[in-house]
């Protein structure tokens, strides 16, 4: 079952729909009289380095510039500030491959769970520091 509604719908409900679309997603795409609907850039039309303020901005607001914080949690950010965002319009295949390419940003390698973090370079202008994910 697809279903949309507000992301305050109920959990439940949410959890009952094999694809919930949140409808302020869908905000953008309403199309009005006399305009033409515009097409999201064409995958594999991006550098990676055109994410990166994007990115950092999501990092920022989550608060990785003094934490390590869970890459699922990045990408629901980034859907909440570009719900069309998506890292194969950037030439990678997905999201980890998008954020190893971006020097801004360091990824902790953990398969099951990785973490990511604006890169100590960046934060600090040293290249060494603490690993530590609290």
């Amino acid at each position: 079952m697809h279903g949309v509604g507000p992301k305050t719908a109920s959990t439940a409900f949410q959890n009952a729909c094999t694809i919930f679309v949140q409808q302020e997603h869908l905000a953008g795409r309403v199309l009005h009289w006399g305009t033409e609907p515009q097409d999201p850039p064409a995958r594999w039309s991006l550098e990676p380095a055109d994410a990166e303020k994007l990115v950092l901005g999501a990092l920022i607001k989550l608060g990785g510039a003094h934490r390590w914080i869970a890459l699922t949690d990045l990408v629901d950010e980034l859907a909440g500030l570009q719900p069309a965002f998506d890292p194969r319009v950037y030439r990678r295949r997905n999201m980890p491959e998008l954020l190893a390419s971006l020097t801004s940003v360091e990824v902790d390698g953990e398969p099951i769970q990785p973490y990511v973090r604006i890169a100590l370079m960046r934060r600090n202008g040293s290249s060494h520091g603490g690993t530590s994910k609290s």
